[in-house]
């Protein structure tokens, strides 16, 4: 007897549980849904050098120096149930690395960015 009371009452308490699980599972049609996220590069790009993953800080360039600059991105895919499509959503991964400048090719200066 004092069994079945036990287990009748903890049926009464999962129950809540459960269907809050349910109901929390099945998001509305038009909430965007992120699939993937990666980690990628920053690239670069100028006359000179062309595309390079990484900048320098100052308009004078010494190699050696430690002025040179690597940025990390991380990128997510997203659906768009509404639109039926497809985007990119883009967040700076803070902080850069920082490195002696290479003797070649010499990197564009770093854009001002408020990272």
């Amino acid at each position: 007897m004092r069994r079945a009371a036990l287990l009748g009452s903890l049926g009464v308490l999962l129950a809540p549980a459960l269907s809050a699980v349910s109901v929390l599972a099945v998001l509305p049609p038009e909430v965007p849904v992120v699939t993937n996220c990666w980690l990628q590069p920053r690239y670069f790009w100028s006359f000179t050098s062309g595309t390079v993953d990484y900048c320098r800080g100052h308009l004078a360039y010494t190699p050696g120096a430690f002025d040179c600059y690597r940025y990390g991105e991380q990128v997510c895919s997203i659906w768009l149930p509404v639109e039926l499509s497809w985007t990119e959503s883009r967040q700076p991964v803070i902080p850069p690395i920082i490195f002696p400048c290479p003797d070649a090719p010499q990197p564009p200066v770093c854009p001002r960015t408020g990272w």
